[in-house]
């Protein structure tokens, strides 16, 4: 059993010999907290044949990591979003509370998105409501969702 702790003890030495180690010299996280803001607009015709008024109620906390030299590495978003999408031909109005976490890359761009979202756009053209695990791709459009969609038009038809 002696030997046990004195090779433990020693291992222990050995490691703590060996400095901190690369999170250690890292910054910390830069926090950043926004208020909430409120704000719409309306989607023309053109996306669904009739008029979407779109009113966003958001507070969020943004948090960014960056690395011993102190650039970006990336971070991530959450917070409360609440989103009213309302058909302005027939008065139809849905609600989605999008929470997140978003995730971005290193320059500040979207890559990953967790839970419900709303109104986004994919790769084919599409407009789309979705929950689950969703992949961005470099302009912000969606490439895969690993849970449900549905037509963003569709639901308020």
């Amino acid at each position: 059993m002696k030997r046990k702790t004195v090779l433990a003890a020693a291992l222990v030495g050995v490691v703590l010999s060996l400095g901190p180690g690369p999170t250690a010299l890292a910054h910390p996280p830069i926090h950043e907290r926004f208020g909430v803001e409120e704000f719409s607009f309306v989607i023309d015709e053109e996306l669904c044949g009739f008029e979407v008024l779109v009113e966003i109620r958001q507070r969020f906390h943004l948090t960014l990591f960056v690395d011993e030299d102190g650039n970006v590495t990336g971070g991530h978003t959450t917070g409360q979003l609440f989103v009213w999408l309302t058909n302005l031909e027939s008065g139809r109005t849905i609600r989605r509370v999008i929470p997140g976490p978003s995730f971005l890359d290193a320059d500040g761009a979207l890559v990953r998105g967790t839970g419900p979202w709303a109104f986004i756009f994919t790769v084919d053209g599409e407009v789309i409501n979705a929950w689950g695990h969703i992949t961005f791709d470099d302009s912000g459009l969606v490439i895969s969702v690993r849970g449900r969609t549905e037509p963003f038009c569709g639901v308020l038809a």
